[in-house]
């Protein structure tokens, strides 16, 4: 991460099909010049993913790049640290799915997580792996 001018700390659902999208958005930001993109479980050691890792990933990364699916465990509980501690906040940006078939497939604390970024213009919305592609391209 130190021999980078940035690092991309990518955060998603690891489930068969939602870890391929993750691989792409982390495969695509290791494309950039002088950038390292990783997920958590590319640090290896003796310790387990766990918040205590999170934190100490997060607090050294220049990004944290969320990849928001409604599937199960999610990365919910990193989402909370993302908008609950200032320093965080500033450096992370969401790349939500849009789903066609459905208005609210995340659930109202999710959404308020989405608006704050949103806000800021840090949330990219995709449907497609072609539209993941495109929002992971627009990240700093």
């Amino acid at each position: 991460m130190y021999e980078n001018d940035r690092s991309y700390f990518v955060l998603g659902n690891y489930g068969r099909e939602p870890i391929r999208r993750l691989n792409l958005v982390t495969d695509r930001l290791n494309r950039r010049t002088d950038a390292y993109a990783f997920r958590m479980v590319d640090i290896h050691g003796e310790w387990d993913n766990s918040i205590q890792k999170f934190c100490l990933i997060a607090d050294i990364v220049t990004y944290l790049v969320g990849v928001a699916e409604k599937e199960p465990s999610d990365f919910l509980v990193e989402q909370g640290f993302l908008v609950g501690t200032v320093d965080y906040f500033s450096k992370s940006h969401v790349l939500k799915r849009e789903y066609e078939d459905e208005d609210h497939p995340f659930g109202w604390m999710q959404d308020g997580v989405f608006e704050r970024f949103d806000d800021e213009d840090r949330l990219y919305r995709w449907r497609t792996e072609a539209d993941l592609v495109e929002a992971t391209d627009e990240l700093p």
